[in-house]
Formats: structure tokens, sequence, C-alpha cells
């Protein structure tokens, strides 16, 4: 972007780059990312538990996705219970087996977040799945 200094009248007065480039958002990422079940039980419950860390603090009301779930026998729920910290419920998808999350409390760069979901394992034997976040 060249900004653009005009004067009073609206006549370009000048057309040249500030010195120093603004508006740089920097971009996070995950240091920690752990994940394990309690089951592995076809059809039984599952509680998965999610051990996260960042490696900058995220602000409350930032949306967090954990995508590659995929089998799951729960069906689609619109406020996924969520125990732990950082999170108190989240949106389950089903045929996507992605859960979004919303911070509710901010995850800080200097400890764990660890937090548990409870989901239905598959009905049939499938292999394991990696997810993502």
């Amino acid at each position: 972007v060249t900004p653009k200094v005009t004067t009073l009248g609206q006549i370009p007065i000048a057309m040249t780059s500030f010195s120093t480039p603004v508006l740089a958002a920097a971009s996070g990422e995950f240091v920690t990312k752990a994940v394990g079940q309690s089951s592995t039980v076809q059809g039984g419950f599952n509680t998965l538990t999610f051990t996260i860390k960042p490696s900058m603090s995220v602000n409350s009301g930032t949306l967090i996705s954990i995508a590659g779930l995929t089998g799951s026998g729960t069906p689609d729920v619109a406020s996924l219970a969520v125990t732990g910290t950082g999170f108190t419920s989240g949106v389950w998808t089903q045929a996507t087996g992605t859960l979004v999350l919303t911070v509710s409390t901010a995850l800080v760069s200097t400890a764990d977040t660890v937090f548990s979901i409870q989901l239905t394992n598959p009905f049939a034997q499938q292999p394991a799945r990696t997810p993502t976040i």
C-alpha cells in the first residue's frame, strides 16, 4: 500500500511510501500438541484429552479448530461439553470430524492448556486418526 498525502484541496503532494511497513500480524503456532484417548471399544464412550501450548498468548473469543476426528459415532452437537481449562464448549461436526472451540479464558504461552471432550467411538473397526489443529 502506498500512502497518499493530500492538501486541503485534495491535490496530491506526495506519492512515496513511508519508511516503515505497518499492520503486520504475527502468526502463532502450537508448540505443544498432544492427544490421548480413554477407550478403543467399538461404539463406546471415549474421552479425548488434548494438551496444547501456543507460542504466543491467545485471547478469549478466538476460534480454534481441531480437525480429522472422522468416524466418530457422535452426531453433530452445537454445544459439545468441554472440561478442563480454556474452553467451556465447542461445535462438533460429525461428517468432517471437526471441533471448533471458542477460547473462554486466554491461553498463555508459558503453560500447557489441558481439556477433554467425550465422543462415541466408531461402531466398526477403523484405523486410528491423527487430528490437526
